[in-house]
């Protein structure tokens, strides 16, 4: 078995869940430079004036053992400044809802069954005594959601079910959580995971800040850009004001979508992969 740090030297990754899929004391956790994000599966159409990467950004720097890229895992503010160098800009939320038309898979959230089953032979990752489920799994997020390893398990699982579903035909819907345009100045946006009936990680409404600052990231969070068609410039992507504080009715409906994405991310990740279509 690959030692745990072993996995973050080297260009390829050992398939999942050959390591322990865990940031470990020593091994810490993994961002994308954006000077090795590049669009790595081409454009599509997305409408009459618009086309979208057909897949989120990749890393030119890491690939699965099958050669396959892995997802760049940008912070908000390198995927502003990716998507201005390239001409394009981030998703806005009604895009994300046209992408959807194109189909889905179901969402990739962690930890899922192959994460348990490797934390449970570690003495410190395993389930304690009276732990829940529930508990147990936000402490394994603590422990693994910024490592390349988690990383790596997210999107061979992800390609896995896209194989499964026919593979991709245009664009598909829940390669991770996406950044999104419009966040005040140092915050960041996220919206993702469609259930077949709503996003767990929902857009926040105009003017909130958001559940994270523009320099998070996670195993999760990726990049879609869009750019027109005939080859026009495009907006800038980010907010020119600064955010303020967040009104107490914000504050505690993230913390309670919070709590609702944690419960949803525990039941999908029981659930078979499947197509869906809106």
């Amino acid at each position: 078995m690959t030692e745990p740090g072993a996995i973050l030297v080297g260009t390829f990754l050992p398939p999942p869940p050959s390591s322990l899929l865990m940031t470990l004391p020593g091994v810490g956790s993994w961002q994308t430079s954006p000077a090795n994000a590049s669009i790595g599966w081409g454009w599509e159409p997305l409408d009459d004036e618009y086309e979208v990467t057909a897949l989120p950004l990749v890393d030119t720097s890491r690939k699965l053992q099958d050669g396959t890229p892995l997802f760049a895992r940008l912070s908000y503010h390198d995927a502003l400044a990716v998507a201005e160098r390239e001409r394009g800009a981030l998703v806005t939320s009604a895009q994300m809802e046209q992408i959807l038309h194109f189909g889905s898979v179901a969402p990739v959230t962690l930890p899922d069954a192959a994460v348990r089953a490797a934390a449970a032979r570690d003495p410190l990752l395993a389930r304690r005594p009276g732990e829940t489920v529930e508990a147990w799994d936000q402490r394994l997020r603590n422990a693994g959601m910024l490592s390349l390893a988690w990383a790596a398990h997210h999107d061979a699982e992800f390609f896995s079910r896209l194989r499964a579903a026919g593979g991709l035909h245009g664009t598909i819907a829940n390669a991770g959580k996406i950044w999104i345009r419009g966040a005040p100045l140092g915050r960041a946006w996220l919206q993702g995971w469609w259930t077949g009936q709503e996003w767990i990680q929902q857009a926040p409404p105009p003017g909130a800040t958001g559940f994270h600052d523009a320099a998070h990231h996670d195993y999760a969070t990726l990049t879609l850009l869009v750019r027109r068609r005939d080859g026009a410039a495009m907006p800038s992507s980010s907010s020119s004001s600064s955010s303020s504080s967040s009104s107490a009715g914000w504050v505690a409906l993230a913390v309670v979508a919070a709590a609702g994405a944690v419960a949803a991310g525990w039941y999908l990740s029981t659930h078979p992969a499947a197509v869906r279509r809106r």
